[in-house]
């Protein structure tokens, strides 16, 4: 059975925020959705726990099937300077630029990252 995903968007003069997940592969930041929890109430939390960015704006795009999860993907504005905290804070975050790709070399992305990644840039992109 797959599990509820939210996954963010962020972004900023960099591009667009990714953070590695436990095997070290890049996705957008997220997470699961707690028992009880709504997604757009965990798209906040885990940005948070994972980039110390506090959302003080949210708005959902579009749900996204990957082979693990059934995604919720929101675009936020945020306060604050992305920083590897929690789990993540041995890691490195990294951006990606929907112009040239990979802003920050060297990273692995997820396959339903890049989809979602994909998605964005032809639908939601001037929002």
């Amino acid at each position: 059975m797959k599990k509820r995903r939210a996954s963010v968007i962020y972004e900023n003069e960099l591009g667009i925020l990714l953070a590695p997940d436990q095997y070290n592969k890049y996705t957008l930041p997220g997470g699961h959705a707690e028992n009880g929890e709504t997604r757009i109430i965990s798209a906040i939390r885990e940005l948070y726990e994972e980039t110390g960015l506090r959302v003080n704006e949210i708005k959902f795009l579009f749900e996204h099937e990957s082979q693990s999860f059934y995604h919720k993907v929101f675009i936020v504005k945020a306060d604050g300077v992305p920083y590897p905290k929690g789990e993540l804070r041995n890691q490195k975050l990294a951006y990606y630029s929907l112009e040239n790709s990979v802003s920050t070399p060297n990273v692995n992305i997820r396959f339903s990252t890049l989809e979602m990644l994909r998605r964005y840039k032809e639908n939601y992109l001037n929002l």
